[in-house]
């Protein structure tokens, strides 16, 4: 057999607005791991996570030389997808490119009609398919692969597909090695401690939500890994990366009680619980949540579930085949939180049948849960679900094409209420509970405290974006991407340091840009340990060292740094726009010397 270099790419969606990729390309890794296995020299170039232009794409190609380079491609990243297809082949037109994912699956045929530049589709679950290509490559005979749609010429052949992989723990563990420094992903929000990953336990979901595209990849047949494995793989990743939680992305987590209980049992057993947290999604249906494991998720470290509750209205849940009532969902929240665990809930607004009396009804009963954390999804049509079928059909989605499509605005409007109503519609329902659950939506991390900070990693600096990690508090808003990287302050905000005996000055590099800033200056407190240091101030809208000196102190240590502004202000109140955030000050790096 022929060894072949490969390259795997997780293509840039920063035209979006924002990128998509928060978390490790999980379905990268596990195609990587399979052919590292056999010999073959892989790379992952993560142009989201890295914001890369086309030109450092081509500069990384050109260094490496595949022999085949696969781009992974969900709906949202087609224009991306795209895009790095054609620089790929500007850099060798004989490097086979190769697409995956489920809107490839979904559209296997049209895509190579649109896209000249893209070779071969991989279809399906792709992990046995991307052997046996990288193995064909030499005399590129792929008649008899299965899972593959490839061209011939003018022509277009669709293969069989591959049968799914009934035992996942034949799988090797994912190649995490390739994404090194794995800090660099905050992971979903909220991030309970850091570093974070994500990982899955099963594949599949029996339920036909019709908004759902995800059984095209999986089917609606659950494959489950051993409970042993999977805690395997939990404790690999905790020694070897230092990683303090985990995110189990399974569609959803709790369908198998009886599993779900086994892996909550061999994490305690090996008490793998004391160093790592966990979250999950599961369903709100009453017969899946109970007493018994929700007991079971408490001890094993489990902080934190999602419950995509979608709607508040009973119709629009019919509509779109949930199989959960809105009893059924609130009951088990309640029960969630009365065992110790914070709750996420979020909702679709743009569901076929929304209108604003049904809008209306999923923001009371959000209030009525009262969760945690929630967040609000624009209801988006994509290739493979129900949704897309019934809102083509009707003349509902009103873009183009899919280089259109973004996670944040409509595609589709509904019969009652146009693109632009339900926009406005989802902005009101994320701004009221916003303003019912405090500023806790805003940060991008579940804030750390001084009693579970790792003080073998908190560095005398802070650079946003590269360290920050672990050593915020509360008080911040998201990372902003646009370099340098920062972060908006609220009112009030923290962060850790390791002090030495000489440090003596603390310095800020920060920005106001407080739409009175030049009749009144910025006031800002520090505290150190809850003490007071003096008051600076800002007054004018360019980057502004502060420097605050420190009172000595006896042995080396990590201090907890407070700033207060005196005020903030709300770009939507002065301006008009949809960011809702209460500003204080924007920092770039915060150091000791």
């Amino acid at each position: 057999m022929s060894y072949k270099k490969i390259v795997f790419i997780n293509p840039n969606t920063h035209y979006t607005g924002g990128k998509l990729s928060f978390s490790s390309p999980l379905n990268l890794l596990y195609l990587s791991s399979v052919l590292l296995k056999r010999g073959h020299s892989v790379s992952i170039i993560d142009a989201d996570i890295e914001d890369l232009s086309m030109e450092d794409i081509r500069e990384k190609l050109q260094l490496i030389q595949p022999d085949m380079v696969s781009i992974t491609m969900n709906t949202l990243q087609t224009k991306g997808a795209c895009e790095t297809a054609r620089t790929i082949k500007e850099v060798n037109s004989d490097i086979q490119v190769v697409v995956g994912g489920v809107h490839p699956t979904v559209l296997k045929e049209k895509i190579l009609y649109e896209s000249p530049s893209i070779d071969i589709v991989v279809y399906g679950e792709g992990e046995i398919t991307i052997q046996k290509l990288v193995e064909s490559m030499q005399d590129r005979k792929f008649d008899n692969i299965r899972g593959i749609c490839f061209r011939r010429g003018e022509q277009i052949i669709t293969n069989p597909p591959q049968p799914l992989i009934q035992n996942l723990d034949e799988l090797p563990f994912p190649a995490w090695d390739l994404i090194t420094p794995i800090e660099r992903y905050p992971g979903p929000f909220p991030t309970g401690a850091r570093p974070t990953m994500i990982m899955m336990g099963s594949r599949g979901c029996p339920f036909s939500c019709t908004f759902c595209s995800s059984h095209i990849l999986w089917s609606r047949k659950v494959r489950f890994r051993d409970p042993e494995s999977i805690v395997d793989e939990v404790e690999f990743l905790q020694k070897k990366f230092g990683i303090r939680e985990i995110f189990f992305q399974d569609d959803t987590f709790n369908v198998n009680k009886k599993w779900f209980v086994n892996i909550c049992k061999e994490i305690i057993k090996r008490e793998i619980n004391k160093k790592v947290i966990f979250k999950c999604p599961w369903r709100a249906n009453g017969k899946l949540v109970d007493e018994d494991i929700l007991t079971y998720a408490r001890k094993a470290g489990f902080w934190l579930i999602f419950y995509g509750i979608e709607s508040g209205d009973e119709r629009i849940l019919q509509n779109i085949n949930k199989k959960v009532s809105l009893e059924e969902a609130k009951a088990s929240c309640e029960l969630t939180k009365k065992h110790g665990l914070k709750i996420y809930t979020s909702v679709m607004i743009g569901n076929i049948g929304e209108t604003k009396q049904t809008v209306e009804n999923t923001l009371k009963f959000s209030k009525e849960i009262n969760p945690d954390f929630f967040g609000v999804a624009i209801a988006t049509p994509y290739p493979g679900s129900q949704f897309y079928k019934i809102a083509k059909k009707r003349g509902l989605i009103e873009v183009s094409d899919f280089s259109q499509y973004t996670c944040d605005r409509p595609v589709a409007r509904t019969k009652a209420l146009s693109r632009e109503e339900l926009m406005n519609l989802a902005n009101r329902v994320q701004r009221e509970m916003g303003s019912i659950m405090g500023s806790i939506m805003s940060p991008d991390f579940y804030p750390i405290s001084l009693e579970n900070i790792n003080s073998d990693i908190i560095k005398g600096y802070i650079q946003m974006g590269e360290n920050d990690f672990n050593q915020l508090g509360f008080g911040w808003y998201a990372l902003e991407y646009s370099p340098p990287y920062v972060r908006w302050t609220e009112k009030e905000t923290s962060f850790y340091l390791q002090r030495k005996r000489e440090n003596s000055v603390l310095f800020i590099k920060a920005l106001s840009s407080h739409p009175d800033i030049f009749e009144k200056p910025v006031i800002i407190q520090a505290f150190i340990d809850k003490k007071p240091l003096e008051k600076l101030s800002i007054d004018d809208t360019t980057w502004t060292l502060l420097s605050f000196r420190l009172p000595m102190f006896g042995n080396n240590r990590v201090s907890e740094f407070t700033l207060i502004v005196d005020r903030t202000w709300n770009p939507h109140k002065f301006y008009g726009t949809q960011d809702n955030r209460n500003l204080g000050v924007v920092v770039e790096k915060i150091w000791l010397d």
